[in-house]
């Protein structure tokens, strides 16, 4: 399943293909570009150095960009534009912008996900030094960041070496009759056959939770589904264990995630009995 991020732009999308060829090739070596067939046609990279392995055979890693003709529906991301912690004004800029674009990967998903996220961040920066974009969308985990914030993050070397900057977002949401309950997930582990993070809690500062749930996405996305039934996490402090177990996810998109329970006073729902 292909990996999508989407572009969006105040004025017309039109890429310089030699240039987004050769900032392709200094990042992933041998790269061809077949000619596009049109004007306007969708553009392909073919990663030699990087190969997809399958039963009968491999074939190379594959970044593509689509245009897309007219500008975004706004109000499509109504509910994103509440979660994209990083691009408060959002709504602002899209509502700006005219020109939209999708850029994916292919044919990547037997890659490691170390492996593929690399792939994607290189080829995203890649597109974004090399055209003007206002507003990047990342399809699975219900996100917008500015180009600038991830043009700084993907040079980093941390990043450079395990991207999560866009491939993981911590969600917020009060639970509705309820007061008091709230409940925050990730979207981002699950794309790359790894298991999403929930906690359903009460009392508990909302920062405190999304620092625990950030830093435990991080250490899976370094070290692999690890985390099992049983399992505990640190806690806020070093010496605070939280249990973790599966379970189905409260929130949509309904998936397999690991519920942590940050323990007694701070569990809800039926953590709390």
């Amino acid at each position: 399943m292909a990996y999508s991020i989407e572009l969006f732009a105040r004025e017309p999308i039109v890429f310089n293909r030699d240039r987004l060829l050769a900032a392709m090739q200094s990042r992933f070596g041998n790269v061809e570009s077949p000619e596009p067939k049109a004007d306007g046609a969708t553009q392909m990279f073919l990663l030699h150095d990087h190969l997809c392995h399958f039963t009968d055979g491999s074939i190379p890693a594959q970044l593509v960009l689509l245009p897309a003709s007219g500008g975004p529906d706004v109000e499509k991301y109504a509910a994103s534009f509440e979660q994209s912690w990083s691009f408060r004004n959002a709504r602002d800029v899209l509502e700006g912008c005219h020109y939209t674009c999708l850029f994916a990967d292919m044919m990547s998903a037997a890659l490691p996900h170390a492996k593929r996220r690399q792939l994607l961040a290189g080829g995203l920066l890649s597109v974004l030094e090399s055209q003007a974009i206002d507003a990047v969308y990342f399809v699975e985990t219900q996100q917008f960041m500015t180009p600038g914030h991830l043009i700084e993050e993907f040079n980093r070397r941390q990043q450079i070496a395990n991207p999560v900057s866009g491939f993981i977002n911590v969600r917020f949401f009060n639970v509705a009759n309820s007061p008091g309950d709230m409940v925050m997930d990730t979207l981002g582990l699950a794309p790359f056959g790894l298991t999403d993070l929930q906690m359903h809690f009460r009392g508990l500062e909302p920062n405190e939770a999304a620092r625990v749930l950030q830093s435990t996405a991080e250490y899976v996305f370094e070290r692999g589904d690890i985390i099992d039934d049983g399992h505990t996490i640190q806690g806020r402090v070093a010496d605070e264990r939280w249990g973790c177990r599966r379970e189905e996810s409260l929130l949509e998109p309904k998936r397999t995630v690991l519920d942590i329970n940050p323990g007694l006073p701070f569990a809800a729902g039926r953590r709390a009995a």
